[in-house]
């Protein structure tokens, strides 16, 4: 009984240890997981605040230019001016924090803009 008693005396200081050392490391990872999550979510709000702000842009323009627009009636120039006022209106809208922390779930937020500009107006034409 002495000699485990004696061991676990020897062992003591190196078992504390050890236990503190898993504590500080688990402590270093769930800091890790912590940051990578909010990060994460920042991102995503970014995104869906630049896709929210293009739909409602693309939608804004199409309803001032009804006639235009729905009858199919406009040429080229016109549909790039249309798309240089949404890219404008986007970006006067969107805060440069929102498009740099876009930026790093995307290569370019301006292509990105300009795809999504794209994809909303082809859903417009599509329900007519």
């Amino acid at each position: 009984m002495e000699i485990l008693q004696g061991l676990i005396t020897s062992m003591l200081p190196t078992i504390i240890t050890l236990m503190s050392g898993l504590f500080s490391w688990g402590l270093i990872e769930l800091t890790k997981y912590i940051r990578t999550k909010t990060k994460n979510e920042a991102v995503n709000d970014a995104v869906s605040h630049i896709c929210h702000t293009v739909d409602t842009t693309v939608k804004e323009i199409a309803q001032t230019t009804a006639k235009e627009f729905g009858s199919g009636k406009l040429s080229k120039d016109a549909k790039l001016a249309l798309k240089a006022l949404a890219i404008n209106k986007i970006r006067e809208q969107t805060p440069d924090v929102i498009i740099k922390t876009a930026g790093m779930a995307v290569n370019s937020v301006s292509g990105f803009i300009e795809a999504k500009i794209e994809k909303a107006v082809l859903e417009l034409k599509a329900k007519g």
